[in-house]
């Protein structure tokens, strides 16, 4: 059988060794079925149902089981049964799935790939073909990403290149790999993944549900371990980090709003790794409010306030208690043998240079150790006030 349909689709040809129709239902063995940019091969297919009418409701009243095997998909060929273009060129190869059940309550299992990617997923799915209020649970075995082929598949489904930078950043992942258990609807599920790239692990047990409109809200626990966040920040001063936390809030497109109740059990900034920080607040987008707590042995200190960095200028209300800070073993003060510091900071205000200083800043107790001497202060204020047309510094 063949036939060619005007919006391009053509199923060249479609045999089997073996063909059945029955009233109560269709079966083929050694089923080959070749179409555009796809060939699917069957072990098996068939359709039982109790009668003809049973098509007036085949989500419900037809089972299906199916055994596919080393067969090729291309995404052109799904292109014709939806609103997309038909020019893509990506194929999955080596496709093995089988499904059994009625459209409405179906399982089975997949395993794909394409390049060196490849993927072996278990799922279920009750409610189909109402999708938004369907049930899905899968299983992900096994899914390898290579960054060659995420950059292909982009590319193929945008229809032009993939920048340079992105792709830049897609080769420091390498090769990522997942794992996992993902269960619910579309806009509400929860998800227990690992996942592993050249760039880290990362754990989550999370909650993902729809809001409205593009924004989803998310609660649940994550992980990360060994993240080179330095490289993926491109800052060469910034090494592994890593952490554990409890999180919750909401995201979108152009938003982060999230509170966050985690440790930082390692953290490499200037070549120094830094220990048990502790961190509870809440995140809007490059805004942090609430307090840092670290126990590290070189650096002893508690943060409580605010700094916003989403304005080019940084505005800040804090107050910052420095017990200890050793600046030799941090690697801040690489001259003097002896080099250690506390004190107290307050600041309200916005500014980072004295040429943008608009602030009240107050340091207390201020102590500061070397080799040869010890320094001292009682309160010290520094107030800056700017406008358009005038700059003022006020020392005390």
């Amino acid at each position: 059988i063949s036939f060619w349909d005007k919006s391009g689709f053509a199923l060249e040809s479609m045999s089997a060794k073996k063909l059945s129709v029955t009233s109560s239902g269709i079966s083929a063995s050694d089923l080959s079925i070749t179409s555009t940019g796809s060939q699917l091969n069957f072990d098996k297919l068939s359709l039982e149902y109790q009668g003809w009418r049973a098509f007036s409701n085949i989500a419900d009243s037809v089972r299906i089981e199916a055994s596919m095997n080393n067969s090729t998909i291309g995404l052109r060929t799904i292109s014709y049964f939806t609103n997309a273009r038909h020019d893509y060129h990506t194929r999955f190869d080596g496709v093995y799935m089988n499904l059994t059940g009625p459209i409405s309550n179906i399982s089975g299992n997949i395993s794909s790939g394409t390049g060196n990617s490849r993927m072996s997923v278990k799922f279920s799915s009750r409610g189909l073909p109402d999708f938004r209020h369907s049930l899905f649970r899968a299983d992900v075995e096994r899914l390898e990403l290579y960054a060659d082929d995420i950059s292909y598949i982009m590319a193929d489904l945008s229809g032009k290149p993939i920048s340079d930078s992105l792709k830049k950043t897609l080769d420091e992942y390498g090769v990522v790999t997942l794992t996992g258990h993902f269960e619910g609807r579309p806009d509400n599920f929860t998800a227990d993944a690992q996942a592993a790239s050249l760039l880290g692990e990362a754990n989550m047990d999370i909650v993902i549900r729809r809001d409205q409109g593009q924004s989803f809200d998310f609660s649940g626990n994550v992980e990360v371990n060994d993240i080179k966040l330095g490289d993926i920040l491109g800052n060469r001063n910034v090494g592994m980090v890593t952490a554990a936390a409890q999180v919750r809030g909401n995201v979108s497109e152009n938003n982060l709003d999230a509170y966050t109740d985690g440790t930082v059990q390692l953290a490499q900034v200037g070549g120094y790794d830094y220990t048990d920080i502790t961190m509870r607040g809440e995140f809007r987008n490059r805004l942090f409010s609430g307090r840092i707590l670290s126990d590290d042995p070189n650096v002893s200190f508690s943060f409580d306030g605010l700094i916003d960095l989403n304005d080019t200028i940084p505005h800040y209300d804090f107050r910052m208690n420095l017990a200890h800070s050793d600046l030799r073993k941090l690697r801040i003060n690489k001259r003097d043998s002896i080099s250690l510091l506390s004190g107290v900071v307050a600041a309200t205000g916005g500014g980072a240079r004295l040429d943008n200083l608009n602030a009240d800043i107050i340091i207390d107790k201020l102590q500061y150790i070397n080799h040869s001497d010890t320094t001292r202060t009682g309160l010290v204020t520094l107030t800056g006030s700017k406008s358009d047309d005038t700059k003022h510094i006020k020392l005390r």
